[in-house]
Protein backbone atom coordinates (compact mmCIF):
# COMPACT_ATOMS: atom_id res chain seq x y z
CA UNK A 1 0.00 0.00 0.00
CA UNK A 2 1.33 3.42 -0.97
CA UNK A 3 1.90 5.96 1.78
CA UNK A 4 2.18 9.71 1.54
CA UNK A 5 4.81 11.58 3.47
CA UNK A 6 6.77 14.78 3.74
CA UNK A 7 10.48 15.54 3.32
CA UNK A 8 11.58 18.83 4.80
CA UNK A 9 14.84 20.32 6.00
CA UNK A 10 13.70 22.95 8.50
CA UNK A 11 11.80 22.50 11.75
CA UNK A 12 8.72 24.36 10.57
CA UNK A 13 6.19 21.61 9.93
CA UNK A 14 3.24 21.18 12.28
CA UNK A 15 2.91 17.47 13.08
CA UNK A 16 -0.86 17.55 13.48
CA UNK A 17 -1.28 19.54 10.24
CA UNK A 18 0.83 16.96 8.40
CA UNK A 19 -1.32 14.13 9.75
CA UNK A 20 -4.52 16.00 8.91
CA UNK A 21 -3.20 16.40 5.35
CA UNK A 22 -2.87 12.60 5.12
CA UNK A 23 0.86 12.28 5.71
CA UNK A 24 1.90 9.08 7.48
CA UNK A 25 5.65 9.64 7.56
CA UNK A 26 8.21 12.43 7.59
CA UNK A 27 11.77 12.26 6.27
CA UNK A 28 14.10 14.55 8.20
CA UNK A 29 17.80 15.23 8.27
CA UNK A 30 20.84 14.62 10.42
CA UNK A 31 23.93 16.62 9.49
CA UNK A 32 26.49 19.15 10.68
CA UNK A 33 23.85 21.89 10.28
CA UNK A 34 21.87 22.02 13.53
CA UNK A 35 19.24 24.22 11.89
CA UNK A 36 18.13 21.43 9.57
CA UNK A 37 18.55 18.52 11.98
CA UNK A 38 15.80 16.47 13.56
CA UNK A 39 15.76 16.93 17.33
CA UNK A 40 14.23 14.79 20.05
CA UNK A 41 11.25 17.09 20.73
CA UNK A 42 10.29 17.20 17.04
CA UNK A 43 10.62 13.42 16.74
CA UNK A 44 8.38 13.04 19.80
CA UNK A 45 5.76 15.44 18.37
CA UNK A 46 5.72 13.68 15.01
CA UNK A 47 5.43 10.28 16.62
CA UNK A 48 2.65 11.37 18.97
CA UNK A 49 0.71 12.65 15.93
CA UNK A 50 0.96 9.17 14.37
CA UNK A 51 3.68 10.06 11.89
CA UNK A 52 6.58 7.65 11.35
CA UNK A 53 9.97 9.33 11.19
CA UNK A 54 12.88 8.46 8.91
CA UNK A 55 16.20 10.26 8.71
CA UNK A 56 18.79 10.97 6.05
CA UNK A 57 22.41 11.81 6.88
CA UNK A 58 23.64 14.61 4.67
CA UNK A 59 26.90 16.53 4.62
CA UNK A 60 28.64 17.83 1.50
CA UNK A 61 27.98 17.15 -2.18
CA UNK A 62 31.20 15.17 -2.71
CA UNK A 63 31.32 13.43 0.67
CA UNK A 64 30.79 10.03 -0.95
CA UNK A 65 34.27 10.35 -2.46
CA UNK A 66 35.75 10.00 1.03
CA UNK A 67 35.44 6.23 0.69
CA UNK A 68 35.17 3.70 3.49
CA UNK A 69 36.83 5.84 6.18
CA UNK A 70 34.44 8.72 5.52
CA UNK A 71 31.50 6.36 5.54
CA UNK A 72 32.49 4.92 8.90
CA UNK A 73 32.90 8.41 10.36
CA UNK A 74 29.54 9.55 8.98
CA UNK A 75 27.77 6.40 10.18
CA UNK A 76 29.01 7.00 13.74
CA UNK A 77 27.93 10.65 13.66
CA UNK A 78 24.53 9.78 12.19
CA UNK A 79 23.97 7.04 14.79
CA UNK A 80 24.87 9.40 17.65
CA UNK A 81 22.48 12.09 16.39
CA UNK A 82 19.69 9.57 15.77
CA UNK A 83 20.14 8.15 19.27
CA UNK A 84 19.94 11.68 20.72
CA UNK A 85 16.55 11.98 18.97
CA UNK A 86 15.33 8.85 20.71
CA UNK A 87 15.53 6.67 17.62
CA UNK A 88 16.46 3.02 18.14
CA UNK A 89 19.94 2.26 16.89
CA UNK A 90 20.77 -1.42 16.53
CA UNK A 91 22.45 -3.77 14.13
CA UNK A 92 20.36 -3.74 10.99
CA UNK A 93 18.89 -0.27 11.54
CA UNK A 94 18.87 1.63 8.28
CA UNK A 95 19.58 5.33 8.15
CA UNK A 96 19.50 6.92 4.71
CA UNK A 97 22.59 8.58 3.34
CA UNK A 98 22.34 11.30 0.72
CA UNK A 99 25.00 10.96 -1.95
CA UNK A 100 24.18 14.10 -3.92
CA UNK A 101 25.11 14.08 -7.60
CA UNK A 102 27.59 11.21 -7.30
CA UNK A 103 25.85 8.07 -8.56
CA UNK A 104 28.55 5.64 -9.66
CA UNK A 105 28.47 2.23 -8.04
CA UNK A 106 32.22 1.67 -7.84
CA UNK A 107 35.37 3.11 -6.30
CA UNK A 108 35.20 5.49 -3.32
CA UNK A 109 31.42 5.95 -3.51
CA UNK A 110 30.75 2.22 -3.22
CA UNK A 111 33.35 1.91 -0.45
CA UNK A 112 31.60 4.67 1.51
CA UNK A 113 28.15 3.15 1.09
CA UNK A 114 29.39 -0.31 2.11
CA UNK A 115 30.81 1.15 5.33
CA UNK A 116 27.29 1.94 6.54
Amino acid sequence: MAREGADYSQRTADAHALRKAGMTFAMRYLSHDDGKNLHQEEARLLSSAGIDVGVVWETTANRALSGHAGGVQDAHQAAAQAKACGMPIACGTVTGCSRGPICERSGPTLNMMESW
